[in-house]
């Protein structure tokens, strides 16, 4: 859009089978994983039975007869797309298809980054931790409108971790295009209605509803991480850069993509991260409308120029919509609407059998996540590790 960059993070490829066994040496010190654990209310709603995500160390490599590569028991199929430090690829299962994430754990754990903690501290991390951050995350998320994992793969003797997640057949709604400077429809015979795009909205709101209740927020809300099923219903994608926040919204930095990115990121100063999540989510439904972003140029600077300075502007569409997308996209976070506010949003409940804010409130699971568990989200292997390292010490 524009620059490529300023849409959307530059990604590395990796090869994604054929993978050398990684050194065993004893584990070095951690850096700081410091993470916060939210304070959460539990709701007075019946919790359904959650299946437990499956976490294997065992990994098997081998082909089906007609020299597909198979990992473990499913066969890979093509790659999909590209996600921040790995692939993704489609793969089969008992008839069921998967999208498996492939990640490459040492050139995650090299690439480091700075952070601020909820202190004002500088602190260093590596790309690892925040994978361990996601996992956890994602292990906690079970809803339709939310992409869900449902196993982990990571061998000691791998230097690839694998992650197995739900298959969203029809992908992305929109793309793109930089030769006509525009978004275009990926799939020519769905008309992007005003009806289905509500449907889309409440599809959306329904999973960030979810994660902002659990104390979850995105931080990367864009149409590229939002995808659609076989029957287009939306569902949230790419944990990467969410985080877990305690209580207190406010936060120091960014993360994200630039022309998804709310004013108040550009300053110095503290902003509520909910609310970030909402102006993400408004220019993400205002680029499916209108298949254009209302801020956009070729450098980033001048985008966030733009994003500060300018009014955006609604080409032609019904009142009640363009109030709904200002609710979104007021420029004062503290004036912006929160997500249960849009859930009762007239524009978002017109023509439906049910209120959004009442489907929510009968829906919703309250599920805590903490640092323990963000700590365990990738350490079976690694016990496994030691153990083995303390076995061939003792045999010394």
């Amino acid at each position: 859009m524009g620059n490529c960059g300023c849409l959307k993070r530059n990604d590395k490829e990796f090869d994604d089978f054929d993978d050398k066994p990684i050194k065993q040496a004893p584990p070095a010190v951690k850096e700081n994983t410091e993470q916060q654990k939210p304070t959460i209310q539990f709701s007075s709603h019946s919790v359904p039975q959650r299946q437990k995500i499956k976490e294997t160390v065992n990994l098997r490599k081998s082909h089906t007869i007609e020299g597909e590569k198979k990992l473990n028991d499913y066969t890979l199929k093509q790659v999909l797309g590209q996600g921040t430090f790995g692939k993704v690829r489609l793969a089969e299962k008992n008839l069921q298809n998967y999208a498996i994430k492939i990640l490459n754990k040492s050139r995650l754990k090299k690439q480091r980054e700075y952070y601020t903690d909820s202190n004002g501290v500088v602190k260093i991390k590596n790309a690892f931790q925040n994978v361990a951050k996601e996992i956890a995350i994602m292990k906690k998320l079970r809803h339709p409108n939310i992409i869900r994992l449902y196993e982990i793969i990571d061998s000691p003797n791998s230097n690839k971790m694998y992650m197995v997640m739900e298959y969203a057949q029809n992908g992305q709604l929109i793309e793109w295009n930089e030769d006509l400077g525009q978004f275009i429809l990926t799939h020519q015979d769905f008309k992007l209605t005003e009806d289905k795009l509500r449907i889309i909205c409440r599809d959306i709101i329904k999973g960030i509803y979810q994660m902002h209740e659990l104390g979850i927020v995105h931080r990367d809300l864009k149409p590229q991480n939002i995808l659609f099923d076989q029957k287009f219903r939306a569902k949230i994608c790419d944990f990467g850069v969410s985080q877990i926040i305690n209580g207190d919204t406010e936060y120091f930095g960014t993360n994200g993509t630039y022309l998804f990115m709310a004013p108040e990121c550009f300053s110095n100063g503290l902003f509520d991260r909910k609310a970030v999540d909402i102006w993400a989510f408004g220019i993400s439904i205002y680029s499916f409308a209108f298949l254009t972003v209302p801020f956009l140029a070729v450098e980033i600077q001048d985008i966030m120029d733009l994003i500060e300075q300018n009014e955006i502007q609604y080409p032609n569409c019904r009142n009640e919509f363009k109030n709904f997308l200002q609710k979104c996209l007021n420029k004062d976070p503290t004036r912006r609407a929160t997500i249960k506010e849009l859930a009762r949003d007239p524009w978002l409940n017109e023509g439906q059998q049910i209120r959004l804010q009442d489907e929510i409130d009968q829906k919703l699971m309250m599920i805590e996540v903490d640092e323990t568990e963000i700590q365990e989200a990738y350490s079976l292997a690694t016990f496994i590790l030691i153990k083995n390292w303390v076995a061939k010490l003792k045999h010394q």
